[in-house]
Order: C-alpha cells, then sequence, then structure tokens
C-alpha cells in the first residue's frame, strides 16, 4: 500500500472518525489488513438492510452523503507533491503554497478532482482561527474543506462554494475538538454556522 493511499485513507478514517476494521485486499503474499468495516456492511443499511444510512454518521458525512451515493458524478483524490503545480496552485504549506485544492466540474467525466498535497500544511492565520492562534490543519481537515467545495460544485451550481468548504471544514475542526475557522480568506467573508443546502 503506497504511503499515499495510506493518507488520503487515514484523511477519510478521521474524517468520519472511523474506529472499526475495513477489509483491504490481499496484495501480493501481504496478509490482509483490518482497517474499517465495508461501508456496504456498516453505512448502507447494514448486512440486513436495517443499520444507519451513511448520511446519519455525523455532520460531515451527511454533508457529503450526496458525493459518496452519486452514481452519476462524482470526485477524484489525488496527491501531489509539494512545489508541483495543479490548475495553478502551487502545491505546499501556507501561506506560500496551496496544500490542498479542487478543480472546476469536468464536463465530459461529470466529475470534481481534488489534489491533497503529500507535504506540511503550514498554518492559517489566527485572524481566522476561532481561539485566535494560527490555525493548524489535519490531513482530514483539508480533505474535508476541499469536500466541501466539490458538493458545493457538483449539487448547487457553486453557489456558496467557499461557505460550504468552511462549513464542512469545521464539521470535522469539531468532531476533532479542535478550534474552528471563521472565514474562507479573510474572517466573516463566509457564513460558518450552518449549512444552507
Amino acid at each position: 500500500m503506497s504511503l499515499q493511499f495510506k493518507a488520503t485513507f487515514s484523511a477519510l478514517r478521521q474524517m468520519f472518525l472511523c474506529r472499526f476494521p475495513i477489509r483491504v485486499p490481499q496484495i501480493g503474499r501481504k496478509k490482509r489488513k483490518q482497517f474499517c468495516q465495508p461501508l456496504s456492511e456498516r453505512f448502507v443499511g447494514g448486512p440486513d438492510g436495517k443499520g444507519a444510512s451513511f448520511n446519519s454518521l455525523n455532520s460531515v458525512a451527511n454533508k457529503v452523503g450526496d458525493i459518496i451515493q452519486a452514481t452519476d458524478r462524482g470526485v477524484n483524490i489525488q496527491m501531489a507533491s509539494p512545489g508541483s503545480v495543479v490548475d495553478g496552485d502551487q502545491m505546499g504549506a501556507l501561506p506560500m503554497g496551496a496544500p490542498s485544492t479542487s478543480s472546476g466540474f469536468n464536463f465530459q467525466t461529470q466529475t470534481v478532482t481534488i489534489t491533497l498535497s503529500d507535504g506540511p500544511a503550514g498554518t492559517l492565520p489566527g485572524s481566522l482561527s476561532s481561539d485566535g492562534q494560527p490555525l493548524h490543519s489535519t490531513p482530514a481537515d483539508l480533505l474535508s474543506h476541499e469536500l466541501g467545495h466539490a458538493d458545493s460544485t457538483l449539487f448547487h451550481g457553486a453557489e456558496d462554494s467557499n461557505g460550504d468548504a468552511v462549513r464542512t471544514e469545521n464539521g470535522t475542526r469539531k468532531m476533532e475538538g479542535e478550534p474552528t475557522r471563521e472565514g474562507h480568506k479573510q474572517p466573516g467573508d463566509v457564513q460558518v454556522n450552518g449549512t444552507p443546502f
């Protein structure tokens, strides 16, 4: 299993507070590892159809549930090295680089592509943090932020993409017990509470 896959999978686990085993197919002669229970058994009505839906797991899962369940459009997640340029953004640590980015909607493939830097994220200024201290981001924070942009693009015409990104990120931050983000680029530049869509 590549380090990039592990980093992305770890961010997804953290984002949904996924602390139960999942089966990963056997690779070569290595034994199968247990990470999280398969979505089909845990969140899509369970094996008997009576379990909880994925959207009911938590507020972040509810927000991105449409993406996960969509059959006609979707999201690709990829990793990029710091210093590489993706859609005009130089990947790297804040404040000079972008630790994550989302492409616009690709009409041909019906997808949005999220790119995460596989280097350090850096920090946002304290003015964007609910506690006034520099705001550190985990991979789960970055991924949930970009999934907020993707949800807005795929299902709401990108009407409030920056707001959706910050609110989705804040859902993850609250679950992790972290300070929340108070804006996208400036404090108060987006509605940070509630979910308009």
